[in-house]
């Protein structure tokens, strides 16, 4: 009995380990995808780029990587406004808004700018890499 209690504890050990070390190669994905990110994203004067992010997260041995941006305006720019929204769910029509300083702009939307996808897509070979996809020796 004693062995198999001890078998059955070192299998809960491995699991853990290897929970232990997905979660730091997506930590280490995280880092990477988040610098990416930031050279897609579009600067003005810069706070939209210093505002992205990731989050790792391991709950029950479920592992999430969560990049993120925390300016309000972010998914207008990643998505798009107006008639250009992708998805279609802008505004259909233009409109008219006055700025601080009491100019007044008609406008239709905004173009879509998916920073954060474009990053993704162009580093997907990366990211299984820094994952551990497709090595079986652990290295």
């Amino acid at each position: 009995m004693d062995d198999q209690k001890a078998f059955c504890d070192s299998v809960d050990g491995a699991a853990t380990q290897l929970v232990q070390l997905a979660a730091r190669n997506a930590e280490t994905c995280g880092l990477y995808l988040e610098g990416q990110i930031k050279k897609e994203t579009p600067v003005d004067m810069g706070l939209l780029r210093a505002a992205n992010g990731h989050q790792v997260d391991v709950d029950n041995g479920q592992i999430t990587l969560t990049l993120y941006n925390v300016m309000e305006y972010a998914p207008y720019v990643h998505q798009g406004t107006g008639i250009y929204a992708e998805d279609g769910d802008g505004r259909k029509t233009p409109w008219v808004y006055t700025d601080a300083k009491g100019n007044t702009h008609k406008t239709a939307g905004q173009k879509p700018n998916p920073f954060m996808r474009r990053a993704i897509e162009k580093n997907k070979g990366k990211i299984s890499k820094l994952l551990g996809e497709g090595s079986t020796s652990g290295t």
